[in-house]
């Protein structure tokens, strides 16, 4: 993929698998499988999310989504 930027880590994400079929696929992420010792374990549980701040950055995509949605391609 000549746009995308595989990162290390990249493959350990759900987006990998469609990346590898050619399927177009976005990341958003705040590196939490570098940080969170948590991350994809059995100890991974709803009771150790961060509501609120998952409510704002929901919030925040919906608007980039929106923006590029409506947005008119400059040429």
């Amino acid at each position: 993929m000549p746009w995308a930027r595989i990162d290390r880590g990249c493959r350990l994400v759900d987006q990998w698998a469609y990346w590898k079929f050619g399927w177009p696929a976005v990341m958003v992420t705040d590196t939490a499988l570098f940080r969170y010792p948590h991350y994809h374990t059995l100890r991974d549980t709803p009771d150790k999310l961060d509501y609120d701040r998952l409510a704002r950055v929901a919030r925040g995509l919906e608007g980039v989504v929106r923006d590029l949605v409506t947005a008119t391609p400059s040429n």
